[in-house]
């Protein structure tokens, strides 16, 4: 990284992001979840909670991660990014700056646009 990051923020974070994408799903996955879960995932809610479970299934299935991966194995990854891309307050993990979850939204907006959308602006619209 180096100077780097202070000339060019954004695209270092963008590479690191997506070469998680490649080398450790895991990671992307944390983050992915993240995004679907708008900046606020308790793991141990992922059993408790269906829409959360939905939201957890879905990021297995983009980040073509096992249907059986436990949510144990995405909180590892969190807690392995913890201090550098996110951040953990009380039992409820954050990006650890809202420039981190930008540039992480852009990056699963690119590949998923439709699922980014969704997760934004909520999956249900209610009719009056």
């Amino acid at each position: 990284m180096g100077l780097r990051i202070f000339k060019e923020p954004f695209n270092v974070f963008e590479e690191q992001i997506r070469r998680f994408r490649k080398e450790c799903k895991e990671n992307y996955c944390a983050l992915v979840l993240l995004v679907l879960c708008n900046n606020q995932l308790c793991v141990e809610d992922i059993h408790q909670n269906d829409r959360l479970r939905e939201k957890f299934k879905l990021a297995l299935n983009l980040c073509e991660m096992l249907t059986n991966t436990a949510p144990s194995t995405i909180g590892d990854a969190l807690k392995t990014l913890q201090g550098f891309l996110i951040k953990k307050i009380d039992d409820t993990y954050h990006f650890y700056h809202d420039f981190v979850m930008e540039v992480t939204t852009y990056v699963f907006g690119t590949d998923y646009p439709r699922e980014t959308l969704r997760s934004q602006f909520g999956h249900k619209r209610t009719k009056e």
